[in-house]
């Protein structure tokens, strides 16, 4: 994880996961994907306190408030969902969420308790620390020019040197460059930027998200804040498309959205800005590729990384032991993840293969009674289901 593109907050879900993304599969079978991305959270937070990271780590729920009345219909939607699938998530209405925020701005949010915030530079250093100490060689600064497999290992070539292993993950997100062909082509990566003030006076940062949670409006282009432990106000949303260097002019727009929700910010200092990349992609869900043999490449967190990626991070660990799809299923059941967009008659010819004019949704149906999907698997499916990068089928 790039530590400039984190954006501090730890938000359940995926962007664009619905909540019936498989139908047809039994209920169980269903979820898995659904509950590891809503979960993702109570992972991370675990998983913190678990290896001892120092990094601020504050469970205090997050705020999906609504910003009009479309976005409250939509708010209103994902927390009856919610509610149907047994979350601890809870509507507000128009005054609740005043009160939870300080500001008369939101007509409704969706509060999770699950979510949360973070200081990201130092989870980052807590987890290369945690790496380290379970064996891991760390080599910043050499970049991954060229791979290739040879007599079943990948040679890893840099400008320094060549590592040798056996099995090769690629999780550059939106930092994806030419090591793998065309792979920068199936994301957009678009910068967020967050601007931060000055550690704010208590009667002034009391009325600002008194419970702490962390707010993230609903709309096309989200603006995110929260107090952080220092009391300082953070800011985030879309900012210059390019690399910020420190100056917080180039975020004049946040700071004035701030004092408009908080008349008594004007004046205030506005200290510290930055910057990162975040993967978005054309369907705003994850991608994970198997291009190679003992190669899986993982990106697309659209925004969700710091708990959708850490959640991951265990499911791409399970997998280097073995391959995604085992090579003791029929040849029909093995699929590999690619970058190439499909038509229509693509589709079509894909669901002539499946037989029985069964198509995606029975086809998973009745190979989830053969056998149990991973998570994975679930990913990489779900692509073809939903995606336009989608799954080939291989014979």
């Amino acid at each position: 994880m790039h530590p400039g593109a984190m954006a501090d907050k730890s938000i359940p879900g995926s962007s664009s996961i619905p909540m019936n993304c498989f139908p047809g599969l039994a209920a169980i079978s269903a979820s898995a994907l659904i509950d590891m991305a809503w979960g993702a959270p109570d992972f991370t937070f675990d998983f913190i306190r678990r290896l001892g990271i120092d990094c601020d780590a504050r469970q205090n729920g997050t705020l999906r408030a609504a910003t009009n009345a479309l976005t409250a219909k939509a708010v209103g939607t994902t927390a009856a969902q919610c509610l149907a699938r047994g979350m601890p998530t809870r509507l507000l209405d128009a005054k609740q969420t005043a009160l939870a925020t300080g500001t008369d701005r939101y007509p409704a949010a969706l509060f999770d308790p699950r979510g949360g915030d973070l200081h990201p530079l130092n989870y980052a250093r807590g987890l290369a620390a945690a790496a380290q100490n379970a064996g891991a060689s760390i080599h910043g600064g050499s970049r991954v020019i060229s791979a290739r497999k040879q007599s079943g290992q990948w040679f890893l070539h840099t400008d320094k040197a060549t590592v040798v292993v056996e099995k090769l993950l690629v999780v550059t997100n939106a930092y994806a460059d030419g090591l793998w062909p065309d792979l920068k082509k199936s994301l957009v990566p678009v910068f967020s930027s967050i601007v931060a003030t000055q550690p704010l006076p208590v009667d002034v940062v009391a009325h600002i998200l008194p419970d702490r949670p962390v707010l993230y409006e609903s709309g096309h282009i989200t603006v995110y804040y929260r107090i952080d432990a220092e009391n300082r106000l953070l800011m985030g949303g879309r900012g210059p498309q390019r690399a910020l260097t420190g100056q917080t002019g180039a975020l004049d727009y946040l700071k004035h959205y701030a004092e408009r929700l908080r008349p008594e910010l004007k004046g205030t200092r506005w200290t510290h800005a930055w910057n990162g990349q975040l993967a978005i992609t054309p369907d705003h869900l994850p991608h994970l590729h198997e291009p190679a043999e003992d190669a899986l490449i993982y990106l697309g967190c659209n925004g969700r990384g710091v708990a959708l990626a850490t959640a991951m991070g265990k499911q791409l660990a399970l997998a280097s032991g073995r391959r995604v799809f085992r090579s003791d299923r029929p040849s029909r059941d093995r699929y590999r993840a690619n970058a190439v967009s499909r038509s229509v008659a693509d589709r079509r010819a894909f669901h002539d293969d499946l037989g029985q004019n069964e198509g995606p949704a029975g086809y998973l149906k009745s190979l989830d009674k053969r056998r149990k999907l991973t998570i994975l698997e679930y990913f990489l499916i779900y692509k073809f289901i939903r995606c336009t990068k989608i799954i080939e089928f291989i014979r």
